[in-house]
């Protein structure tokens, strides 16, 4: 079982690019694009692209701002939660590993009664956050 969840506001992204374009019979064509700024000025100062377009090259900076809607996704529901023994023997570090389905959760859940350092696991639901009888 898994949960889908619908129109959740996922917040506003920023993403920068950088673009060299080139002037060709009347119109800028773009000739490059990608993330990394210096990549776009070597291509821009590229002596076969100013050649290719007679010197009338340009470019930019382009900064894109985004919002991010989730419009549908299935969720893990299931959470293997592991106490791991710690150097002196007692409770040491807290695992948490989430799964889609209650079958793969069990499974690990077996695995992971069956290392010599896990001190403890359980399966937790967590759509109402309670343990899952085993």
């Amino acid at each position: 079982m898994s949960v889908t969840i619908k129109g959740l506001y996922c917040g506003t992204v920023q993403r920068v690019t950088y673009e060299v374009f080139g002037w060709d019979r009347g119109q800028w064509l773009r000739i490059h694009e990608g993330d990394d700024e210096y990549a776009a000025k070597n291509v821009y100062n590229s002596a076969e692209v100013r050649k290719a377009y007679q010197g009338n090259v340009a470019w930019c900076e382009r900064v894109v701002v985004e919002t991010r809607i989730l419009k549908g996704a299935n969720v893990p529901v299931y959470q293997l939660v592991m106490q791991m023994r710690g150097e002196d023997g007692e409770a040491g570090e807290v695992i948490r590993t989430e799964y889609m389905d209650l079958a793969t959760a069990l499974i690990f859940h077996r695995e992971a009664l069956a290392m010599p350092d896990c001190l403890t696991a359980g399966v937790v639901d967590l759509s109402n956050g309670r343990s899952v009888d085993i």
